[in-house]
């Protein structure tokens, strides 16, 4: 089982749907499905770079064999276009090289959305999440 993780497009990372099973002794031809709307809210009109990590998983074992070096896909645009970066909005939170801005909010019949602009200028990796989240005092749950 192949997945793709920390996965970038014009250092924007970017959501994809990616899971391949590839049985012993066989190749497969696949896809990693970026959908349109991510490309969008980042204003990333051409693709000049991709960066992603790939993962293989003993997916009976549950056990993961290796985590591959990261990978640069090279595009037509690559060298040619430069990703501007549109970090307006309202600032959150800038600290210790961490910025959270505000950027929107979209409602649909589903669900609710809060545009994030995140930006990590630490030497290191960062994982984020939300908590104890509240909206006019009432605790929600999250997709974050």
């Amino acid at each position: 089982m192949f997945q793709v993780n920390d996965f970038s497009i014009n250092d924007y990372m970017i959501s994809t749907c990616f899971t391949k099973e590839v049985l012993e002794g066989s190749s497969e031809r696949c896809e990693i499905d970026v959908m349109r709307p991510c490309l969008s809210d980042c204003g990333i009109k051409y693709i000049a770079n991709i960066k992603c990590r790939f993962t293989a998983y003993d997916w009976k074992a549950i056990q993961m064999y290796y985590i591959l070096d990261p990978v640069k896909i090279i595009t037509a645009n690559t060298g040619k276009y430069f990703q501007t970066v549109d970090d307006s909005g309202h600032v959150l939170y800038d600290q210790n090289g961490i910025r959270f801005i505000y950027k929107k909010y979209s409602g649909g019949t589903c669900y609710l959305d809060y545009y994030l602009f995140i930006e990590n200028n630490r030497n290191q990796r960062i994982s984020i999440k939300a908590e104890n989240v509240h909206i006019n005092n009432a605790k929600i749950d999250t997709h974050f």
